[in-house]
């Protein structure tokens, strides 16, 4: 699988721009970044990606499912 690969699977389109991750977690500077990657470590298992596409914000859900 390519990055390319992987970000298709997401839903992830060029020019996309994460800025939120379960409403709550900013990604707008580092400390939101790293905020982000601990609820991965800690055990979330469902997100919600909010990314800026074009003029508009759109979800994008995930599950992980061990």
């Amino acid at each position: 699988m390519t990055t390319g690969d992987f970000f298709d699977e997401l839903g992830l389109q060029d020019g996309d721009r994460p800025i939120m991750v379960n409403g709550m977690v900013a990604l707008d500077d580092w400390d939101g970044v790293v905020d982000a990657f601990f609820l991965l470590l800690n055990g979330e298992t469902e997100f919600t990606l909010r990314v800026n596409r074009g003029s508009s914000n759109i979800d994008l859900h995930y599950e992980i499912v061990p």
